[in-house]
């Protein structure tokens, strides 16, 4: 289990939280952070999700464990990348073509 503590937030470009697993014993498992997740625009219509992870232990173990264990969370990612590109595809998928629905706006009422 993974505990999150929301410590700054700006809703569509950013957010950054404090992370533990505090029921995970001390050898195995991932390491407490601070991880800084960023939406920056790509082209007209697309976003890049930019993730930054620092340890909050910076110790000599902390930092050998998080080295072994980098694989495991880079896999991770990818898995989690591909879910929510499969979630995005269904959303515009339902929307269908419709541009306002697309983009988010609110058609001009006369």
């Amino acid at each position: 289990m993974w505990l999150r503590e929301f410590v700054d937030w700006r809703p569509f470009d950013y957010f950054t939280c404090r992370t533990m697993a505090p029921l995970v014993g001390r050898f195995v498992g991932p390491r407490p952070e601070i991880e800084t997740v960023e939406f920056v625009p790509h082209g007209e219509r697309g976003t890049r999700i930019v993730s930054r992870v620092r340890l909050t232990d910076r110790g000599r173990f902390s930092l050998l464990t998080f080295r072994a264990q980098r694989r495991l969370y880079a896999a991770f990612w990818r898995r989690a990348n591909a879910a929510l590109l499969s979630i995005v595809e269904e959303d515009a998928a339902a929307l269908g073509p419709d541009e306002s629905a697309v983009h988010g706006t609110v058609p001009n009422n006369p």
